[in-house]
């Protein structure tokens, strides 16, 4: 893999820079250089109107499983809510035909029980409700400005982690500089690259349960190449 490091010039001036010393041999490109690369790469990935249509139908299905999960326990906690609100109502109800001090008590201490049980209970589906599934409209609308401007995702990404899902979202091997300075060019891209941007006909797609919706995070990590990584 690549480092990174920044020397400084006699001014005072850094020059940050990646590099590879591995097994004996050199490799140094500038850190400009090298996202330029990275930049220019993206800019030629292309999802085809058919990609696309496999992109949103695994979102859309991926969207209403956690959404039908959501609502589920959502239900789940108001059937809970509402058996303990009636076990309350029959506790008051038995409560106004004693008259023992002892057993007023121990009703009372139940009523106690139960609204903590009601009380956290409703905590827990505010707590739920506010986390439930955004709207799929504004989902894709949001993943669909990204894939028509795939070349702007580096340059808006500041933060490294974020880079690093991207990444590991468009490759799913890691690819080496000379790979990238390849793909920048007229030829055939980088066969390592997520197979949503390969041409249709390079192999079956299976979005769903190959990929998901999920990227994985190789991390920034780009090597000199193939032979001396």
């Amino acid at each position: 893999p690549l480092l990174g490091s920044a020397s400084t010039g006699r001014s005072g001036k850094k020059y940050p820079a990646y590099h590879c010393s591995k097994q004996g041999h050199s490799f140094r490109v500038s850190k400009a250089e090298l996202e330029s690369t990275v930049n220019d790469f993206i800019g030629r990935l292309q999802l085809s109107p058919k990609r696309v249509d496999q992109l949103f139908e695994a979102m859309e299905s991926s969207w209403q499983d956690l959404k039908d999960q959501h609502d589920s326990q959502l239900s789940d906690l108001d059937a809970r809510i509402l058996n303990l609100q009636n076990e309350v109502t029959a506790t008051v109800q038995k409560l106004k035909l004693l008259s023992n001090p002892t057993a007023i008590k121990y009703m009372e201490d139940d009523l106690n029980r139960l609204e903590q049980a009601i009380t956290q209970l409703e905590q827990q589906k505010q707590a739920l409700d506010s986390a439930k599934p955004r709207d799929l409209k504004a989902i894709c609308a949001k993943v669909r400005h990204m894939v028509e401007h795939l070349e702007q995702l580096p340059k808006k990404l500041m933060c490294p982690v974020k880079k690093a899902r991207l990444f590991g979202l468009l490759f799913d091997k890691l690819p080496t500089y000379a790979d990238l300075v390849g793909g920048t060019a007229e030829g055939e891209i980088f066969s390592g690259v997520n197979e949503l941007f390969l041409p249709e006909d390079a192999s079956a797609s299976h979005l769903e349960g190959h990929l998901g919706l999920e990227p994985r995070t190789h991390g920034l990590r780009v090597r000199c190449s193939n032979q001396l990584s």
